[in-house]
């Protein structure tokens, strides 16, 4: 072969390689397009979904502000309990350095009765956590609890009476008291409670009177008593609803624990427990109907310890 047809030497390309047309090229433009489309697709929506939870939670919060007729608010080293509740049950919470179950408490509260259950959380701050608490601003006094209803009533000026034309009888003696109830009602014996005190008119409209003699009057012993009876009342047949709360009872004008029962046939059963100035705990007790006991308060209202 002659020389001259050998394939001569092509000269090397100097400086970059060609750039192929049509190829791809990269570029920093890419790294940009790619943040902003995770910015949108990503980030953005767990931003508006977090202000949306924040709205809601805001909101309840609002809520239970403006319905709450009752707040304890317990502080100790660790931390704090706030609970925000009205007569029937609890509303909110907030706590710090401590656990709390909403529907625990819930279900305790409904059990015992929302007054038992609030002593029992403050008993509880005050002794395992050595803290203090208030009960709608009031420091919180075991021996005291007349602090825990905001509805508590207030003192009347003067005692009702039994209505004008009403003819009363005075009964009980030095260990049960002494009520003023209609001269209608007559004296009845109840085998299955044969150490309470009770007159009737009827079958169902009812007064009864009971002295415990036998327990210490501490406020403690009366507000456990008043949750058992309160716990009692849920679990008997007819019941439709409770109230555990307080009312002024007597002639002194005591602060006494209040439990309210409703039966599906209408009757009711208000209850009344307290420490009288004898130093004993007393059950003062009305059954009848609704509008029976709304005009026999004066009854109630009668109540002392001396005849």
């Amino acid at each position: 072969m002659d020389n001259n047809t050998q394939p001569q030497p092509q000269p090397q390309p100097v400086g970059p390689a060609p750039i192929t047309p049509g190829a791809p090229q990269k570029s920093n433009n890419t790294a940009i397009i790619v943040i902003i489309v995770v910015l949108v697709v990503v980030v953005l929506p767990v931003i508006a979904v977090i202000v949306f939870v924040g709205a809601i939670f805001s909101s309840v919060s609002t809520v239970i502000e403006e319905n709450t007729t009752g707040r304890l608010e317990c502080t100790f080293a660790a931390g704090y309990l706030n609970i925000n509740y009205n007569e029937n049950e609890i509303l909110g919470y907030s706590s710090k350095g401590m656990t709390f179950n909403l529907d625990s408490a819930r279900s305790e509260a409904n059990k015992v009765g929302i007054n038992a259950y609030i002593r029992s959380e403050a008993d509880e701050i005050e002794s395992s956590y050595l803290g203090k608490c208030k009960i709608n601003g009031v420091d919180y006094d075991d021996d005291d609890d007349t602090s825990l209803t905001p509805s508590t009533p207030s003192t009347p000026s003067t005692t009702p009476s039994a209505p004008a034309g009403v003819s009363t009888q005075t009964v009980g003696d030095s260990t049960y008291g002494y009520i003023d109830i209609p001269s209608t009602w007559n004296k009845f014996f109840d085998p299955d409670a044969p150490s309470t005190l009770q007159y009737a008119s009827g079958f169902s409209n009812i007064v009864t009177m009971m002295t415990y003699t036998n327990v210490d009057a501490t406020a403690s012993n009366v507000n456990s008593m008043a949750s058992n009876l309160y716990a009692n009342l849920g679990t008997e047949s007819g019941v439709t609803s409770r109230l555990n709360s307080y009312a002024i009872v007597g002639k002194d004008r005591i602060s006494a624990n209040y439990i309210k029962a409703v039966y599906n046939d209408g009757a009711e059963l208000h209850i009344y427990l307290f420490k009288a100035n004898d130093g004993y705990i007393h059950y003062l007790a009305l059954e009848g109907t609704s509008e029976q006991l709304s005009e026999q308060q004066w009854i109630i209202d009668s109540f002392r310890t001396t005849k």
